[in-house]
């Protein structure tokens, strides 16, 4: 006969113990035995309300392959171990503290459906080649201090991160910090990831999961210093979105946009980007409301197969400003440049082919060397500049 753990109940099982029948569990389990294919037979998890807390080292093995689903959640306590091979296990919510570990082997995943909770002073991260999944609404959220994500694919082929669910939802993180290396986060139709942390990202590619679906963004709220080196933000509404409320440069360097609805979005943060760039986006990069002063170098905004509206958009305070040196801006079919308000200083730019090459509204243009600006090449535009309520062009030598 089996054990039934009733919802608000607990059963511990302690090192030692047996059990000839089955466990439903309703209500908490609390496992302290090593966990393997064994208890797979008898150990039932029924009910959003479940939890099985799991106190030893787990492991999962199929040698037929094969997929696992759970109701409740598990916890994996004091530093063990979860160990997935060739089986693809689902959870609704999982718990992660200091210390544990998680491997996943090639031919398996790991998927959370509703919550990913990380605790105090614990860094979530796996070992292995296989695959960690997301469904929408799931939520990360922290301990009560230095909670964090650090995933490094370096060493292993491949180390992909799912984010799925239906088009129009967000899977949303609240943590300290969050640091992707060499992975790829693949975002399903019309979802987007919704971070409050400080976020870097190292040769990252940002995606769609599909060639021809289009999610809604990477989106991160947050007043740190972030960097992004050497990433590719692909087939997105936005590739990369970011709002600040204070503090901290966005540093972005040797990054690709491309296919997007909005490549680069900066919301009030100061921005230095280099080295990157920006193909077949209908705006490559916007620049709102801000009262920064922001930096970009030797950067490419131009159509290669798609159709391009405008390079660069850019709405300041009085206070900030734009610097824009050694950047080429092509093929745009309504503006290169678009700005209002702040200051703008253009240097030995290539700004050709467009429909409009400069559209200066409400802020100082400076385009001379004797004032700190530099050569241009606005050659080959329909327009070649528009005013409407600039308050001063210093164009000499521009």
């Amino acid at each position: 006969m089996g054990i039934v753990v009733e919802q608000g109940g607990t059963l511990n099982v302690n090192t030692g113990s047996s059990c000839d029948g089955s466990i439903l569990v309703q209500g908490t389990l609390n496992y302290y035995k090593p966990v393997t294919n064994s208890e797979l037979n008898f150990i039932t998890l029924s009910g959003n309300n479940s939890i099985w807390n799991v106190y030893n080292n787990i492991s999962f093995n199929n040698s037929n392959g094969g997929s696992l689903s759970f109701t409740g959640s598990i916890n994996l306590k004091l530093g063990y171990k979860l160990t997935l091979t060739n089986v693809n296990v689902s959870f609704r919510s999982f718990g992660y503290d200091q210390n544990d570990q998680i491997e996943i082997d090639a031919n398996s995943s790991l998927e959370i459906r509703n919550q990913l909770a990380i605790g105090t002073n614990a860094t979530f991260t796996y070992s292995g080649e296989g695959s960690l999944i997301f469904r929408s609404p799931a939520t990360i959220t922290a301990g009560t201090t230095n909670s964090n994500i650090s995933i490094d694919r370096r060493g292993y082929t491949n180390k992909t991160i799912y984010f799925t669910g239906n088009s129009g939802t967000s899977i949303t993180a609240a943590l300290w910090n969050i640091t992707f290396t060499g992975c790829t986060l693949s975002l399903a139709h019309g979802v987007d990831v919704s971070v409050n942390a400080v976020v870097n990202l190292y040769s990252t590619l940002v995606t769609s999961a599909t060639p021809s679906s289009i999610h809604n963004g990477f989106k991160i709220s947050n007043s740190g210093a972030m960097n992004f080196n050497n990433c590719t933000f692909e087939k997105g509404e936005f590739g990369l979105w970011i709002m600040g409320w204070s503090g901290g440069t966005v540093n972005v360097s040797g990054c690709n946009f491309k296919n997007c609805a909005q490549g680069l979005f900066v919301y009030n943060k100061a921005l230095t980007l280099s080295g990157s760039y920006f193909y077949d986006n209908k705006t490559g990069l916007n620049i709102d409301y801000s009262s920064y002063t922001h930096n970009v170098a030797n950067c490419t905004f131009k159509a290669l197969s798609g159709s391009v509206e405008q390079g660069i958009i850019y709405q300041g305070t009085p206070e900030s400003s734009l610097n824009i040196s050694g950047c080429t801006v092509l093929n745009q079919s309504v503006t290169g440049i678009n700005t209002g308000g702040g200051n703008v200083k253009l240097s030995c730019n290539r700004i050709q082919n467009n429909n409009l090459g400069l559209r200066i509204g409400g802020n100082y243009l400076n385009m001379s060397r004797l004032t700190g600006g530099g050569y241009n090449n606005l050659s080959n535009n329909n327009y070649t500049i528009y005013s409407y309520g600039a308050y001063g062009m210093d164009l000499e030598e521009g």
